[in-house]
Parts: C-alpha cells; sequence; structure tokens
C-alpha cells in the first residue's frame, strides 16, 4: 500500500494512505499530552491536504485517554477534522476492560456528531470496511 509517514514517535505513528483518502493512527504504548496532541494535527494536516474523509485508530495497546486530552480532542481537534471532510472512522479497542469501555463511549459520542463510526478488533476488517464507506 502507497503508506507516506506523517507523525512517529515511540508511543504513537500516523499514516496517510493519499490514494485511499485514509489516515490510520496506532498507539505503540498508553500516549497522552503533546505526543497525542501533536500525532492527531498531524493526521489533520495530512487529512486537509490529501483530502482523507477515513480514520482508522489502532488503540489496541492503549488504555483511555487523560481527561484534559478527551476535552481538546471534542473541543479542538474534532471540529477541524470534520470541517476537513472526515466522515467515517474505524477504531481497535483497546484490550483493557477500561479502554473498551472508553472507546465505545468515543464511538457514540463522535457518531452522534455524524461521523460514520465502528468499532473493530481486527486491523485487516476494519481497513476493509473502510474502504467500502465512500
Amino acid at each position: 500500500m502507497n503508506r507516506i509517514i506523517v507523525f512517529e514517535h515511540e508511543r504513537m505513528s500516523v499514516w496517510c494512505y493519499p490514494p485511499r483518502g485514509l489516515i490510520h493512527h496506532e498507539m505503540h504504548k498508553p500516549t497522552a499530552g503533546d505526543t497525542f496532541r501533536n500525532a492527531l494535527r498531524a493526521g489533520l494536516t495530512a487529512m486537509r491536504e490529501y483530502k482523507a474523509t477515513r480514520w482508522l485508530s489502532d488503540d489496541h495497546l492503549h488504555i483511555a485517554l487523560a481527561p484534559e486530552d478527551e476535552v481538546w480532542a471534542q473541543d479542538v481537534w474534532f471540529p477541524q477534522s470534520k470541517a476537513a471532510g472526515w466522515k467515517h472512522w474505524a477504531v481497535i479497542q483497546p484490550k483493557s476492560a477500561v479502554g473498551e469501555l472508553s472507546s465505545s463511549r468515543f464511538r457514540k459520542w463522535y457518531a452522534s456528531r455524524g461521523i460514520n463510526a465502528r468499532l473493530f478488533t481486527d486491523v485487516d476488517e476494519a481497513h476493509r470496511w473502510l474502504d467500502e464507506q465512500r
């Protein structure tokens, strides 16, 4: 697949697949603060540049967002990403029970604001689903 690295850190990576209009992030460890925010900002920049409308969040190694990061994501990042064209979101659920509850809550919140969001346990299945969303 034609993939561009847009953010790389030991805790989190973000890639863009321009021909597919897809942004993909993977949390390698629990992530918070500047690393989390800079990763999402980089993804947003790529979303704008490549006119991506789909986002895959691979959070299987994450636990839960810090409350201040959750507020930032909802109040600052989300309005900008929606304005940039974000429409479809696949989330690979965290393995932890706390993380599962958190990702389920986020999916519902974003879905209530117009994002076509779905939870997955398999990255390949999430990619296939996103490719079907046009």
